[in-house]
C-alpha cells in the first residue's frame, strides 16, 4: 500500500465494510474501500512508533496504540482526539504488543513483553484489572475475545497466544483457565476466531491450518453444576483488582482499604501525553 515507508503490520476494517485502516511502524492511513482512495493520515513523531491502529467494533472510534504504552481514541470522521488512556505508573512496564476489544466496544485487553494482561474499561477510561498468566507465559503474541451469542457483546472468554505457541483461553472475570489449544511440539503462529465464536482457525508453526470446534473444547465446561445453596454475606466490597489465573482454583483478590486496580492471575504473581503524537490530515 502506498504511503507507508515500512511494511504494513495490520489492517482493520470498519463494521460497515466501507473503510479500512492500514498500520505500519511509521504511520497509519484511513482508506475509503468504495473508491480505494486515502482519506486521512495519522502522522507521529519518529521517537514514538505505532504498535497498532484499529476500529472499535460497532463504532466510529479509532484506537491508536503506541510503543510507549500510550493509547488514544479518535473520531474517525474528523480525527478529533476523544480521550487518552492513562499510562499505568505502578508495576512493571508491559510494552504492549497485542490488543483485543470486546464486541460491544466497552473493554480492551492489552498484553506484551510480560505475563501480565491489562483489562481496560473504555467507558470510564480506567484500568480495572491486571491478570497474571502462568509462569510459562513470558510474551503475549496475540489476544482474541471469544464471542458468545448470549453475552450481549460483553465477551468474557479471552484467548492468549504466548511465545510457546500455546493459546490459553481464560474467563476474564473469574480468571479460570478454561481450555487451551496448541502445544510446544505443535506450536501455533496465529489464530482467527469465527464471527459466531463456534470455530477457531490456527496457522501452525509447520505451515498447516487446524480448525477447532469451540463446542468440543468446552464440552466439559458446559455441563450444569451440581445443585447447591450459597449464603451471601454483607461484607465490605473488595476493591483490590490484582488477581491470578489458575487452572484448578480461582484465587480471589485480597481485601484492601485503598483503591487499587485488580490483578487476576493464572498462577501466583511474581508517560506519555497528547503532545507526543501529531495528528494531521494530508490531502491526496
Amino acid at each position: 500500500m502506498r504511503g507507508h515507508d515500512g511494511a504494513v503490520s495490520s489492517i482493520s476494517i470498519h463494521s460497515s465494510g466501507r473503510y479500512a485502516i492500514s498500520t505500519s511502524s511509521d504511520t497509519a492511513q484511513l482508506w475509503d474501500l468504495d473508491t480505494f482512495q486515502r482519506k486521512r493520515k495519522l502522522n507521529i513523531r519518529q521517537s514514538v512508533g505505532i504498535q497498532k491502529v484499529f476500529f472499535l467494533p460497532l463504532s466510529n472510534t479509532i484506537l491508536s496504540c503506541f510503543s510507549d504504552d500510550s493509547i488514544f481514541a479518535w473520531e474517525s470522521d474528523t480525527l478529533f482526539c476523544k480521550y487518552q488512556l492513562p499510562v499505568p505508573d505502578a508495576g512493571p512496564r508491559i510494552s504492549y504488543k497485542a490488543f483485543a476489544a470486546t464486541r460491544d466496544g466497552k473493554s480492551l485487553a492489552a498484553g506484551g513483553r510480560s505475563n501480565l494482561l491489562h483489562l481496560w474499561c473504555l467507558d470510564r477510561q480506567q484500568l480495572v484489572r491486571v491478570i497474571q498468566m502462568p509462569t510459562q507465559v513470558r510474551t503475549v503474541r496475540q489476544l482474541e475475545f471469544l464471542p458468545d451469542s448470549f453475552d450481549g457483546g460483553a465477551s468474557q472468554t479471552l484467548g492468549v497466544l504466548s511465545q510457546d505457541g500455546v493459546m490459553r483461553f481464560i474467563n476474564i472475570h473469574t480468571c479460570k483457565l478454561l481450555f487451551l489449544v496448541g502445544s510446544v511440539d505443535e506450536a501455533i503462529t496465529t489464530v482467527a476466531v469465527g464471527p459466531n465464536g463456534r470455530h477457531i482457525a490456527a496457522i501452525m508453526d509447520n505451515g498447516s491450518i487446524n480448525i477447532y470446534s469451540v463446542q468440543s473444547l468446552t464440552q466439559e465446561l458446559n455441563k450444569p453444576p451440581p445443585s447447591q445453596v450459597a449464603v451471601v454475606s454483607g461484607g465490605k466490597a473488595d476493591r483490590d483488582i490484582r488477581l491470578k489465573v489458575k487452572s484448578d482454583v480461582v484465587q480471589r483478590p485480597a481485601r484492601s482499604s485503598g483503591r487499587r486496580i485488580q490483578v487476576k492471575m493464572l498462577r501466583p504473581p511474581a508517560g506519555s501525553s497528547a503532545e507526543d503524537k501529531e495528528v494531521g490530515k494530508t490531502p491526496e
